[in-house]
């Protein structure tokens, strides 16, 4: 880098040590970004990861809940909470087999033939009897749903070992 680029600062302490800039310049990122970027990460060393926080809020779009401080909300069509459904304890998620049929439409094409219209409905049921139910039309949001299910059925099981009862 040029010398008339530096400021005086610079400039007189390469002349003083005898370095280049570019010496300057490794030594001061040794002190900078790099530094501070360490220092961030042993900091969040010491706190859990949002993921494994209870309080963290879980969506799970095609059962039509979101999970958020052990309770369980409704979502709407546009994937914002609406109401409350219930506690998260002793809730259960479930993808209840769906349907297959041929379309005319499907039938007449060649690779229609070979595939056909899936629907399902996915349940959340809480503890005290309140249900959530979300229609499911095509294979695609019915192995979703599946999905989520298990991560659902996963996440009460943890609520209820990390909160045991009487405690």
């Amino acid at each position: 880098m040029k010398d008339y680029l530096l400021n005086k600062d610079d400039r007189d302490e390469i002349a003083e040590r005898g370095t280049s800039h570019s010496e300057l310049a490794a030594e001061r990122r040794a002190g900078g970004a790099e530094a501070r970027m360490t220092e961030r990460t042993a900091a969040r060393a010491g706190r859990p990861a949002p993921w494994h926080s209870t309080e963290a809020t879980t969506s799970f779009v095609y059962l039509g809940v979101v999970v958020a401080d052990d309770t369980i909300y409704r979502l709407n069509s546009l994937g914002k909470r609406t109401s409350v459904l219930g506690p998260l304890a002793g809730a259960a998620a479930e993808v209840a087999d769906g349907t297959s049929r041929h379309t005319l439409h499907r039938v007449l094409t060649v690779v229609g033939a070979l595939s056909k219209k899936t629907s399902a409905a996915a349940f959340v049921v809480t503890a005290d009897g309140e249900l959530a139910r979300r229609k499911l039309d095509g294979t695609i949001p019915v192995r979703r749903a599946q999905a989520q299910t298990i991560k659902f059925n996963a996440l009460v099981r943890r609520s209820a070992l990390s909160h045991p009862p009487g405690i």
